[in-house]
């Protein structure tokens, strides 16, 4: 049986998805604000390398790229180097503006906006 809007598996499921969203959405944002999918452009780097270009904390930096990885945006070779996605390609700034970029990562966070609000009605309705 379906869980209906009423019951606490929708409310929780859909609860879990809002801060799946968000969290996402930060991901993205990070990405774009240090550059990796143009960092990636020519192929694999190590979180240090990724760091050193992008003038970040490698810790922090590698704590964003395994949260990509989780996001479908990079991947993880046995080297220990990060690959770039198709989804990574859309978040390159040379031919794509940095409004396009933010654009990107602005319509998820209205996403989340919404979806939350609409949550909020489910769960007290």
């Amino acid at each position: 049986m379906r869980p209906t809007r009423h019951s606490p598996d929708f409310v929780d499921e859909h609860a879990a998805y809002l801060v799946y969203r968000f969290v996402a959405d930060q991901v993205v944002r990070g990405v774009v604000d240090l550059s990796i999918a143009d960092h990636l452009a020519e192929g694999g780097l190590t979180a240090s390398e990724i760091a050193a270009r992008a003038g970040a904390d490698r810790e922090t930096t590698l704590m964003l790229l395994k949260a990509s990885v989780a996001a479908g945006l990079m991947t993880l070779d046995s080297r220990g180097e990060f690959h770039g996605t198709k989804s990574l390609a859309v978040l390159r700034n040379k031919g794509l503006s940095q409004d396009r970029a933010l654009a990107v990562v602005t319509a998820g966070v209205v996403r989340h906006v919404i979806l939350s609000e609409r949550a909020r009605r489910i769960a007290w309705n």
